[in-house]
């Protein structure tokens, strides 16, 4: 199965207003989900956190598995 990335569903812009605005997120609209890699390369910007929400809209569409490395 090809792996399918977050850019698949969000273009750079959309998905750079989602993560750092308050009250936004990102959602996959794909039972295959998605996988992504955040990486700071802003020196004004700091992450702090991730906040990960499972099967709020559908318990189907939660992942079977979630990695976190730092």
């Amino acid at each position: 199965m090809m792996e399918v990335g977050i850019l698949d569903h969000y273009s750079v812009l959309a998905l750079k207003y989602h993560l750092c605005f308050i009250g936004m997120y990102v959602v996959s609209t794909k039972p295959a989900g998605f996988s992504t890699e955040i990486t700071n390369q802003e020196s004004s910007l700091v992450m702090t956190g991730v906040r990960v929400m499972l099967g709020t809209q559908d318990s189907q569409r939660a992942p079977s598995y979630i990695e976190v490395h730092a």
